[in-house]
């Protein structure tokens, strides 16, 4: 996982030093929360709330760049006889090509990369726990409130299994994720 997240940090340097000199940095962090949905493979998908850190830079009119770190609540209800997951954490780095469509309105994409370490808990005492890396991508409007504060709602996807993936043993989940986020742009 440290390494992930030491890749996800310096390919995030390395193509914000590439920046065009003709647009100013709009570097931001922020706090986002939703509807994680998550699929084990195994058992019926489930939703539970999760939420995560983000910090970004949109170093051109056209593309930013943005790191994630966050987490969920578990889809298991106590005592319940079905299967349950919980995200511990995951962490996401994408690439972000951005449109203006209006003055204070930007719709976006995300493409990326990310990992998720996920407990499974298929009966009552018992859990299984596994990391699993892969594509992320989403997409996303952001409307800019006041001069340094904006607000995101996006739909974004971590870890697709590929079709007929379906498994008796358990492997990590891949989230969907449908959020609010709140973001301070430093200039």
């Amino acid at each position: 996982m440290k390494k992930t997240v030491t890749s996800f940090i310096a390919a995030l340097a390395a193509i914000t030093s590439v920046a065009p000199a003709a647009h100013a940095s709009d570097p931001y962090i922020g706090v986002g929360v939703g509807s994680f949905i998550l699929n084990d493979g195994i058992s019926k998908k489930a939703s539970t709330i999760g939420t995560y850190l983000q910090v970004g830079d949109n170093f051109s009119e056209f593309l930013g760049g943005e790191i994630r770190i966050g987490t969920s609540g578990n889809t298991k209800e106590e005592f319940a006889i079905i299967p349950g997951n919980k995200v511990d954490y995951f962490a996401a780095a994408f690439l972000k090509p951005q449109i203006k469509i209006a003055e204070d309105f930007t719709a976006y994409a995300l493409v990326g990369m990310g990992t998720i370490r996920a407990t499974h808990y298929p009966v009552a005492g018992l859990s299984s726990s596994k990391s699993r890396s892969g594509l992320g991508y989403g997409l996303g409007f952001s409307y800019s409130a006041m001069e340094n504060l904006g607000i995101s709602g996006e739909w974004s996807h971590l870890n697709t299994k590929p079709k007929g993936a379906t498994s008796v043993n358990y492997k990590g989940v891949s989230a969907s994720m449908y959020t609010l986020s709140l973001q301070y742009h430093f200039f």
